[in-house]
């Protein structure tokens, strides 16, 4: 029997006014490999979110997530198309662009720039859309306090796609 060797995991939260243009770049390519958002205005979205988060994996990045300013107008559509009770001004920041490599997908290793991101929220409410077919990441929402929101969407980028919104209210800090 063969032992299994310990990962070295790290996580890094920058803003992404400290980061560098290869940086910025190299975030936009690892979110684009998840297919979901459009190449067109992508780096600008980046460079407005609230922090960037990396994860490190015995050096090598396996993964990135965002917590997003999102536009108004949209943050607006979202609750609009999810029929949400909530008001969407109560929820200013949005969890996104959380992409995890597919060799490292399956371990959990999503729940470190989950939790990363939460805490730069600096307990604020939180949203986020995910995927119907998305069962792992729904349940990880779930870990992490959000709860689903309204009914199913149809994306309005792909008709084959439905959307779901989560919510996470505001939490004291303490400490």
């Amino acid at each position: 029997m063969g032992q299994q060797s310990e990962r070295s995991v790290s996580v890094i939260v920058k803003d992404p006014q400290d980061c560098t243009e290869a940086e910025i770049s190299k975030f936009a390519e690892l979110v684009q490999l998840g297919g979901e958002v459009k190449r067109e205005g992508f780096k600008d979205l980046i460079r407005s979110a609230k922090s960037l988060i990396w994860l490190q994996i015995d050096g090598k990045t396996a993964g990135v997530a965002g917590l997003k300013h999102p536009r108004k107008q949209y943050r607006q559509r979202v609750f609009a198309n999810a029929k949400a009770e909530f008001p969407s001004d109560q929820y200013p920041f949005e969890l996104g662009w959380v992409y995890v490599d597919e060799s490292y997908r399956g371990k959990k290793y999503s729940r470190h720039l989950i939790e990363n991101a939460l805490k730069s929220a600096s307990g604020k409410s939180v949203y986020a859309t995910s995927r119907t077919d998305q069962a792992a990441m729904h349940r990880t929402l779930k870990r992490y306090e959000f709860q689903k929101e309204g009914k199913p969407w149809t994306s309005g980028r792909d008709p084959e796609i439905e959307l779901l919104l989560f919510v996470r209210e505001a939490k004291l800090l303490f400490g």
